[in-house]
């Protein structure tokens, strides 16, 4: 019986194999064989961390769109855009988050982020972007200010007259966890006050780790279960505890008797009375996942643009410079101030494009009926990814893509004639469509304040012996960054 089990199997196997290889719908589209014909090849650099790079590499070997599995293509164009993430005509189904990724873990509730379904989506994303809009982030200015201040004081207090090397991945990252803290929950995590991570942040990228795991798993639908099992305890454990901390700190916030005006306020306001539009469920597990999107990605964008601007003097003189000239003191910056800095605006840019905080792309499912993408028509269910970093290392559309050049981001009549062709309409960081993230302005207001205050009071460089290599860097849904050391020295006047 075994004999004749194993038979099956390998029989089945081998027909796999020649099926998805030469007669699957997908066939004609380029790919390597190992990854065309079955999930492992994914599946491995997936949980290995190593997927964006990899990914790259087949697109710069077998061209813009390139198969990465059975039943996935991943695309290095930029009219995908639309194609794929943008608003579909009257009659045409949505291409929808792929649940491989998305479906919340066992046990806990849809929320904004997961939600497969894009009507469920928009329900809830109506009463969370409230906080969210020029008008409300205007109101919460003064408390952005305030932590960047208080960054700034530690980085004084860390460096005194001779300067210190500072992993600024660490400090972006207490910066940004305890403004969203106060931001969203009515209370710091006092990572800044600490010097060190609370818990539930150094839980975070266990956290994501797992998730990651998780997401493994599903690709084997009849193995789910058994592979579930392999998962480490501990990773469990971890990740129930993850979101057991936030959920009493959520909980917390949710029955303060003192009124405040904060990022949850639209949800326990009468635009969500007595928890008709989101339930309170819902409510959690949002918050929850706003708090990692609202701060963890900021962080990254922050400690990559830093990092390329430590590297490359003159881009970082010409930008110390456009600071200087326009501020006498920290007590001018603020988000009107720093709106119009146009080098500034394009070193973040360039940050953004070098140094994505999410470079594995935001996968997506072709609806039901099929579509066409690129002119190639796709069946219904075909995964679909548009790859951040193939984009942005793609020398039709970044002239010297390799390189941190922000005058590529300036307006045509002051930009470098070598760079009047970059597209810069294929990058897209914080999403496009009606997905598309909510806090944008909230993360553009904190990089333009930390890095203006920064540059303004402090001389920073390289630290000997310590240069990181970002595209180096792992990535398990967002960036899992290493030290990155920074000599801060205050700056003499």
């Amino acid at each position: 019986m075994l004999y004749l089990i194993a038979a099956v199997l390998a029989s089945y196997y081998v027909y796999s194999v020649v099926y998805n290889r030469f007669f699957h719908p997908l066939a004609k589209i380029p790919g390597p064989f190992f990854w065309t014909t079955t999930r492992l090849g994914y599946i491995r650099s997936m949980v290995t961390g190593n997927l964006v790079p990899d990914v790259q590499k087949l697109h710069e070997k077998y061209g813009d769109i390139v198969r990465t599995a059975p039943d996935e293509v991943s695309f290095a164009r930029k009219e995908v855009r639309e194609e794929i993430f943008g608003a579909r005509p009257v009659g045409e189904l949505p291409y929808y988050k792929n649940p491989i990724f998305f479906k919340s873990p066992p046990g806990q509730p849809t929320n904004l982020v997961t939600t497969i379904n894009l009507k469920e989506n928009q329900r809830m994303r109506k009463v969370v972007t409230l906080a969210f809009t020029e008008r409300a982030l205007r109101y919460q200015e003064p408390v952005i200010i305030k932590y960047a201040m208080y960054l700034i004081e530690k980085f004084h207090e860390m460096t005194r007259e001779k300067g210190a090397d500072i992993n600024v991945n660490d400090w972006f990252n207490f910066f940004a966890f305890d403004l969203i803290g106060n931001l969203s929950l009515g209370e710091s995590f006092g990572c800044m006050e600490g010097s060190s991570y609370h818990p539930w942040v150094k839980m975070l990228y266990a956290y994501l780790k797992g998730m990651v795991f998780l997401a493994a798993t599903r690709f084997y639908p009849v193995l789910e279960t058994i592979l579930m099992a392999l998962i480490p305890p501990s990773m469990r454990r971890m990740q129930d505890e993850h979101y057991e901390i936030a959920q009493k700190k959520i909980q917390r916030r949710m029955n303060f008797e003192k009124e405040l005006n904060d990022f949850m306020t639209p949800v326990l306001s009468d635009a969500n009375k007595d928890f008709k539009v989101m339930s309170g469920a819902e409510v959690e597990s949002t918050y929850q996942m706003l708090i990692i999107a609202g701060s963890e990605t900021t962080a990254t964008a922050l400690t990559g643009t830093i990092n390329h601007l430590a590297q490359n003097h003159a881009k970082l003189a010409k930008l110390a410079h456009e600071i200087r000239s326009k501020f006498q003191s920290i007590d001018e910056i603020d988000n009107k101030a720093t709106r119009d800095l146009h080098y500034l605006n394009a070193c973040i840019n360039e940050g953004l494009r070098l140094c994505n905080p999410i470079p594995a792309g935001l996968p997506r499912c072709v609806p039901e009926t099929g579509g066409r993408v690129c002119g190639y028509w796709l069946p219904g269910c075909t995964s679909v990814i548009v790859s951040p970093m193939a984009i942005a290392h793609n020398p039709k559309y970044f002239h010297r893509h390799a390189e941190f050049i922000p005058e590529r981001w300036l307006s045509l009549d002051s930009r470098p004639k070598e760079f009047h062709n970059d597209a810069l309409d294929s990058q897209y960081p914080f999403g496009t469509g009606p997905r598309h993230c909510p806090s944008k302005l909230l993360a553009w207001t904190e990089m333009r304040i930390v890095i203006a205050m920064l540059l303004l009071l402090f001389d920073i460089d390289v630290v000997p012996g310590k240069r990181l290599v970002w595209e180096d860097l792992r990535t398990f849904f967002v960036v899992e960054k290493e030290p990155v050391y920074i000599n801060i020295k205050p700056r003499v006047v």
